[in-house]
């Protein structure tokens, strides 16, 4: 028998074990990006949302917000560019929804355990409460976009990553999918 689960909102406390379960996900963004500019993202993204939740059994966090976001300082110039580039080309490829997963990080130890799933199933049912109909998510192939397929999630389209390319130096295929809320 699995133990449960527990849930408790995100505190400021939470951002360096958030810092540690993002470096893990994204070895190759953190070989890049400084420390600071990884939590600034976090902090941001927290800003932005309107619900965040951690684990007692393992941090993890998923944030819904209602609008797009801006980073706070950028490495190099170079680096904003193409993050704006991303975005706009994100939110032309979004499909519309009422609400928006924007970070979904597990630790890598306790992966396979079906948090992420508990964590989605207990955001989505919030979002089902306030009213929305459909919940989006853009990911990209350098993350567990499979995750969103298993769970049911549609995919609804895909596009060039500049930014995750730029930090991979590789080819990344954005990813954005939709479910909606019965």
């Amino acid at each position: 028998m699995t133990q449960p689960i527990d849930f408790r909102d995100y505190e400021p406390d939470d951002l360096d074990a958030a810092l540690t379960i993002a470096v893990q996900a994204w070895p190759e963004d953190a070989a890049v990006l400084p420390p600071s500019f990884i939590k600034a993202e976090i902090e941001l993204y927290r800003a932005l949302s309107t619900w965040a939740k951690v684990s007692s059994s393992a941090s993890l966090a998923c944030d819904k917000a209602r609008s797009g976001c801006l980073w706070p300082y950028p490495p190099t110039f170079h680096f904003l560019l193409k993050y704006l580039v991303t975005e706009i080309r994100d939110g032309r490829k979004s499909p519309d929804a009422d609400g928006e997963i924007l970070l979904l990080m597990v630790d890598s130890n306790s992966r396979g355990l079906g948090i992420g799933r508990k964590l989605v199933d207990n955001f989505l049912a919030e979002a089902k409460n306030l009213g929305d109909k459909s919940v989006r998510v853009c990911t990209d192939e350098a993350s567990n976009w499979r995750f969103y397929e298993n769970y049911g999630f549609r995919r609804y389209s895909d596009y060039f990553d500049e930014i995750d390319s730029f930090i991979h130096k590789r080819s990344i295929r954005g990813i954005c999918y939709l479910i909606e809320l019965k």
